[in-house]
């Protein structure tokens, strides 16, 4: 006898392999977009590292270059997080970058009376925004929707050794900022977390730069050199011993940098040096 149709049986086989497929390409899609947006957030992590300072070929850019410090981790509110602020909205009493001349009245606090000079013409000051925001936004958040935070000092004890600075509501430079993953938690409150929970972390420090000089024996006396503190001008002296053919100034804030070089001939030079962070450049005079 000859059968029409399906028997429940075979119904309900194809019904269950219907949803097995389902189940299994929906849970695949959220992977899948759970690892987009977790890329994404590094991607953000590493933008705001850029943003903080940042090397292309000879070209050095980014906050640190123009302020000559990192930026400082501030409380949005009252007992609130910590936030990078500074890198989107310009710091209270910090004027607008462009070049100032490193005269008396524009040097910083502590910095050697001996460098001022009205002619060396130094850029400094604030010239972001160095991250955007979206539009309406008041503050930074990844692409789960939280706020993106610096760790505060606790967090920074647990999460970085002991060369880099810690952060604290004192406004003492930045050493980090992180996202707290999907969930928005902190590592340390959070239970067992999956991969895609745990936090990112991204760690900055000055990494301070260095300059060597070489010239002809003798043909260089002192060495001045100038960077931004905000929008004053700071700097150092060092005085070339007699008959010396090179000079080595370390301990510098790396970025666009300039110096004074005076010769025994009386004449002076100004010359712009990028400076990169944790490395010296060289320069023959």
């Amino acid at each position: 006898m000859k059968r029409d149709g399906f028997t429940l049986l075979e119904l309900t086989l194809v019904m269950f392999l219907l949803a097995l497929a389902a189940h299994l390409g929906v849970r695949e899609m959220s992977h899948l977009r759970a690892a987009r947006l977790r890329a994404a957030a590094n991607r953000q992590l590493d933008e705001i590292a850029a943003a903080v300072y940042a090397e292309d070929g000879a070209a050095v850019s980014g906050f640190l270059s123009d302020m000559g410090r990192l930026p400082l981790a501030t409380r949005e509110t009252e007992g609130g997080p910590l936030s990078l602020r500074e890198l989107w909205e310009k710091p209270d009493g910090v004027g607008p970058f462009r070049a100032r001349p490193a005269s008396a009245e524009n040097l910083a606090p502590g910095a050697p009376a001996e460098i001022a000079d009205a002619a060396v013409l130094v850029p400094c000051g604030w010239g972001g925004p160095y991250v955007r925001l979206p539009a309406g936004a008041d503050r930074l958040r990844d692409p789960w929707g939280n706020p993106v935070e610096s760790p505060d000092a606790a967090g920074l004890a647990r999460l970085l050794d002991d060369a880099l600075e810690a952060v604290d509501e004192t406004n003492r430079p930045v050493a980090a900022i992180r996202h707290f993953g999907s969930d928005g938690m902190r590592e340390e409150d959070r239970p067992a977390a999956l991969p895609e929970q745990a936090d990112a972390l991204r760690a900055f420090e000055t990494n301070a730069a260095g300059a060597l000089f070489t010239f002809e024996p003798g043909s260089v006396t002192r060495l001045c050199w100038y960077a931004p503190l905000a929008d004053k001008v700071t700097g150092g002296v060092a005085d070339v011993p007699a008959g010396a053919s090179q000079a080595l100034l370390s301990g510098l804030p790396p970025g666009v940098r300039f110096f004074k070089v005076f010769r025994a001939d009386g004449t002076t030079r100004i010359v712009q040096v990028p400076l990169r962070a944790g490395r010296d450049a060289a320069l023959s005079l």
